[in-house]
């Protein structure tokens, strides 16, 4: 009987173990968490707001999911505007606004521009002014830096680094280059007035153009590497405005002047040229698929046309206009004509076949998205277009 009892004991014993089931789940979130951890140290300077607003979307954890399909803003002939991290960024010579993705306004600064000017970089955008003011940089999240000293250009990349072309004691022009947190990673100190500078997707070339007085205005374009401190390559333009800089890549390079477009390698190997043939260009807008340009005798944009260029110089396809469209727009693979109280858009590269079409009498501009998408712009107000 005695033994009997040692045994019972010890099968009692035996059931109050923690099962195989229940250590193999704490093993595994164990695991999930070690490796959640080990990806945040590698990936933590890529994290922003965005990014975590995207993730806590994904999983439901956000307290606000609705998006709203109309923004509300001040009217003004000014306004520049600029889809951001899921909003709208509108910027007058009096205010920046930041319209978040539910169409309230998330918050705004007071500014003092005479030409405003705006631009993208990743999810953020810059506020400047093209006269000499200070420039804000700023994301869906906020303001996130101010820069009071005056600066002429700037330009971004997708990844969110972006270059600020302003005035040193003892330099005609400066360009930095700042990364996500908005540090200073490299600068370019210029002997010419800088009109234009691009960075490429990777962040490790840049390429500015600078107008130099001689006989004749030139242009010089310096090719950087953003780890060294002497250019790659620099060419001398005759007789050449450069107006825009472009990276569609990290290997080609695009140079946008007034009468010609020139395409290198990131070194400053020549690629290809067109020539506008003497028609003024009107228009341009970079895609990741081609670069189009409008051009036409005319400012007014009557008789004009949209050529498409592959980044090797070759012509894609041409759109012709009789009456002057309201508004064109470029993202992605995608390009939006508003004219004749509809907006049209046609799939890039292409020979210009309509793809979708969106009736609308009053809209007065056009936003397109990289994702198909499309904001159509009014006076005071704005809202996706629904196509048909």
């Amino acid at each position: 009987m005695e033994r009997d009892s040692r045994q019972s004991r010890h099968k009692k014993k035996k059931k109050t173990k923690p099962g195989k089931l229940q250590t193999i789940l704490s093993v595994v979130m164990a695991a999930l968490f070690l490796f959640a951890c080990l990806v945040f140290f590698a990936f933590r300077d890529e994290i922003d707001s965005s990014s975590l607003d995207s993730l806590l979307s994904t999983f439901n954890f956000r307290t606000t999911t609705t998006e709203s399909e109309v923004f509300h803003f001040d009217p003004g002939q000014k306004n520049r505007y600029e889809l951001c991290a899921g909003g709208l960024a509108v910027l007058s010579p009096e205010r920046l606004a930041f319209y978040g993705n539910n169409g309230y306004e998330k918050y705004s600064r007071a500014v003092s521009y005479e030409t405003p000017a705006l631009t993208s970089s990743g999810n953020r955008i810059i506020a400047y002014d093209r006269t000499g003011e200070g420039a804000i940089i700023a994301g869906g999240g906020g303001i996130e830096r101010e820069f009071d000293s005056p600066v002429f250009t700037a330009t971004g990349n997708s990844r969110g680094q972006y270059v600020l072309v302003t005035k040193e004691p003892g330099y005609r022009a400066t360009a930095t280059v700042y990364n996500k947190k908005n540090n200073p990673t490299y600068t370019w100190r210029s002997s010419s007035y800088i009109t234009a500078a691009g960075l490429s997707p990777s962040s490790t070339r840049l390429v500015t153009a600078g107008i130099r007085y001689e006989e004749t205005m030139n242009t010089k374009l310096t090719f950087l590497d953003t780890g060294k401190e002497d250019p790659i390559e620099e060419i001398i333009l005759t007789d050449t405005l450069v107006l825009a800089v472009y990276f569609p890549d990290n290997s080609r390079v695009c140079i946008i002047s007034e009468n010609c477009v020139y395409f290198y390698t990131d070194t400053g190997i020549p690629i290809g040229e067109y020539s506008l043939d003497q028609l003024p260009l009107l228009r341009f807008f970079p895609t990741s698929e081609v670069l189009l340009l409008q051009t036409g005798r005319h400012e007014t944009g009557y008789y004009s046309k949209v050529i498409a260029l592959g980044y090797d110089g070759n012509e894609r396809g041409v759109l012709s206009f009789e009456e002057a469209p309201a508004a064109l727009s470029a993202g992605g693979k995608f390009f939006s004509v508003l004219r004749e109280g509809r907006l049209d858009r046609y799939v890039l590269p292409s020979t210009f076949t309509n793809d979708k079409q969106h009736e609308d009498l009053s809209a007065k501009g056009v936003i397109q998205q990289d994702d198909g998408s499309a904001l159509l712009l009014y006076e005071d107000y704005a809202r996706w277009a629904k196509w048909g």
